[in-house]
């Protein structure tokens, strides 16, 4: 009698510990129980989460766009012969330039707006960058142009600075200015040689 006694109050402590293991909804909770309302809670939880990490995504997306200025690539110019340093004979220099994300036009535009870019061509002088200020210098010293490519005549033998400015069509400086130069050597021609003297017999004297 004693022993079923005890094999039944074994399996009702077996039971219960498998009771006590099981989730609540395979325990019959009543709707609403821990189990049940921790699952709704996840299902409501991921909607917004998403909607946060969309939002992070569109305010790194502002910041980028706030540091680069929300600006297009500003425009460079760059002097690709004569090369700094070089020896050029003197005389006519030929100077010729790339332009990136630049368009060149001709000085068409009113006073004051800025609706093309060309170029200007220095020799022997500072490019003038004063923001809203005509980019020009003495006569002689300055060429107006829109070509990537210009020719200084009647230049002498010594060393002389080269430089180019992009400029707005009312020939004011861009802001920051976009300037370049190179300094060459210009060679004086070497005089032509003398021709030979040839010797030539002399005449015979008389009684000879």
């Amino acid at each position: 009698m004693k022993s079923s006694v005890d094999r039944t109050l074994a399996l009702l402590r077996n039971q219960r510990l498998k009771t006590a293991h099981q989730p609540c909804f395979e325990r019959g909770c009543a709707p609403g129980g821990t189990a049940r309302f921790g699952a709704r809670t996840r299902a409501l939880a991921w909607p917004r989460i998403g909607f946060w990490v969309a939002m992070g995504f569109v305010v790194a997306a502002l910041c980028f766009f706030l540091a680069t200025g929300g600006r297009k690539e500003a425009p460079t110019i760059a002097i690709v012969t004569p090369s700094h340093g070089t020896s050029v004979p003197a005389g006519s220099i030929r100077v010729s330039v790339q332009a990136s994300k630049a368009v060149l036009v001709g000085k068409t535009g009113a006073a004051g707006k800025a609706s093309g870019y060309h170029l200007h061509y220095y020799l022997d002088v500072n490019p003038p960058t004063a923001p809203g200020k005509p980019a020009t210098t003495a006569a002689g010293s300055c060429a107006n142009t829109a070509d990537v490519s210009y020719t200084w005549n009647n230049v002498g033998p010594g060393t002389h600075v080269l430089s180019v400015q992009l400029v707005k069509n009312d020939d004011t400086p861009l802001s920051p200015a976009v300037t370049a130069s190179v300094t060459v050597r210009a060679i004086a021609p070497s005089p032509a040689s003398s021709p030979s003297r040839t010797s030539r017999p002399l005449p015979p004297t008389a009684g000879s």
